[in-house]
């Protein structure tokens, strides 16, 4: 399990609420050209920064990425 010890080592800079989750399926929802996003894969973290939202707590959660070692 690799993402175990990445997770362990920094979980207070990559742990996120469940509203960021959410937040990033509200803009998805009323965005008019949402069809172009069709067969791709989208972070939460790369959708906040396109959106402009936020954690609950005022942080951009940087995209979860395992470590390569």
């Amino acid at each position: 399990m690799r993402a175990l010890p990445t997770f362990q080592s920094r979980p207070s800079t990559i742990a996120w609420s469940p509203r960021y989750l959410g937040r990033a399926v509200a803009a998805l929802a009323r965005d008019i050209g949402v069809l172009d996003k069709t067969r791709e894969v989208y972070r939460v973290a790369d959708l906040a920064h396109e959106y402009g939202f936020t954690d609950i707590d005022g942080r951009h959660v940087p995209a979860f990425e395992l470590d390569e070692s």
